[in-house]
């Protein structure tokens, strides 16, 4: 969980990883070493899973991994 925490916080906090991501999102988490659930979580865009796989709620997550259109593979 503190390795999906870790990545979440990253990627709101860093623009190169944040573009890395949103150019292809299956290569970003792959280089994460995340496990396969978390990558999972992430990639569906789904809040509720994403906040089990990093084990916090939603107001513990940094306001731009949150609040980033397009962060998670949604349409921006």
């Amino acid at each position: 969980m503190e390795k999906t925490l870790n990545f979440l916080t990253k990627l709101g906090q860093d623009p190169a990883l944040r573009a890395r991501y949103r150019a292809n999102p299956k290569a970003a988490l792959a280089a994460s070493k995340l496990n396969a659930g978390a990558r999972a979580a992430i990639a569906s865009g789904d809040l509720a899973q994403i906040r089990a796989a990093a084990g916090v709620e939603a107001a513990s997550l940094p306001p731009k991994v949150v609040n980033v259109p397009g962060a998670f593979g949604a349409a921006a």
